[in-house]
């Protein structure tokens, strides 16, 4: 195992190729410079180096370090992804299978098929056409993602039940998005009424899930009833998706996500370091854990929206 660890860690130092720094910059240039720092400024690369005061506006906040050691980003990767896939299996194997009922397949209307791709290839050109070619990594930001996942839903060669198990997902991402809104984190952002762009997008993001709950197209429960029998198997559904959506976005991000940082040189979704206030070599496993609950708010309010969107259909129907 420790062979293991190692040969993983000598891998992201490899993919580093010695560019990154111990530590994180600050978020401006500060005035007096002491410590590990030289003359003409904060480093934000090395070999070659870089003064972070060279880079494009915002873009020292997106930048790579060390702030965790090789060795602790090999284990982390090992046993979470591991941990996740535990879950995974668990949620979808062990765990009673029973699935909610879909009343009407899922379509997406012409509009939101057509805002998935103009998002989408907004958020590509502006990347592309950015001061850094390394940008376009950040579309696995994960509202990127969700656009991505909200276009597959209008795609014919995905089947129904894939359809199915990403809007129900999509119930619990609500959460990702509305951390958005709270950490108002615009960095980088210099292109034309890209800001604009970014709050826009986000505010376009939530309302998917709201739409295939109001149409009938996903429902959250299997009952609808608070009989006990009935109760713990909703509770037993409710504690699936929370699983499924956690595993998902845990393995894609310490698997997939992680080795790109390396790649790019960037901190995406804060996987290098963090953004605060959560702080420490802990902080990533921590953010795990309010993901989950973040998740499980995010299910509990579209089930809240599902039960009050049934009462008024079923009172517009009887007048």
């Amino acid at each position: 195992m420790n062979s293991l660890f190692t040969v993983l860690s000598d891998y992201y130092v490899s993919l580093s190729n010695g560019r990154l720094v111990d530590e994180p910059p600050p978020g401006i240039e500060s005035e007096s410079l002491v410590g590990s720092y030289i003359f003409g400024g904060h480093v934000c690369y090395l070999n070659p180096t870089v003064y972070c005061a060279d880079l494009p506006e915002g873009q020292r906040n997106n930048v790579g370090s060390w702030y965790l050691s090789s060795e602790r980003h090999a284990q982390e990767t090992i046993f979470v992804t591991a941990f996740y896939a535990l879950l995974a299996f668990t949620s979808i194997y062990l765990l009673p299978n029973k699935k909610v009922r879909v009343t009407n397949p899922i379509k997406p209307p012409l509009i939101l098929t057509l805002s998935s791709v103009v998002n989408l290839f907004l958020l590509v050109y502006y990347k592309l056409t950015s001061d850094s070619p390394n940008n376009i990594y950040f579309m696995v930001m994960p509202c990127n993602v969700l656009w991505v996942l909200n276009l597959c839903l209008s795609l014919p060669v995905v089947s129904p039940n894939v359809k199915a198990a990403i809007v129900q997902a999509l119930s619990q991402f609500q959460a990702l998005v509305i951390t958005v809104f709270v950490t108002k984190d615009t960095a980088g952002l210099n292109g034309f009424l890209e800001v604009e762009f970014f709050w826009f997008s986000h505010c376009l993001l939530l309302l998917p899930p709201f739409y295939y709950l109001w149409q009938g197209q996903s429902e959250t429960l299997l009952h609808y009833s608070t009989k006990t029998n009935k109760l713990k198997s909703e509770v037993v559904n409710f504690v699936k998706y929370i699983l499924q959506s956690a595993s998902a976005m845990g393995v894609f991000y310490f698997a997939i996500v992680l080795p790109l940082c390396f790649k790019s040189l960037l901190n995406l979704n804060y996987m290098l370091s963090p953004p605060g206030p959560i702080f420490g070599e802990n902080y990533r496993l921590v953010s795990q854990l309010l993901i989950v609950v973040g998740f499980a708010c995010s299910r509990i309010s579209m089930i809240a929206v599902d039960i009050a969107g049934k009462i008024i259909r079923r009172r517009e129907k009887k007048d």
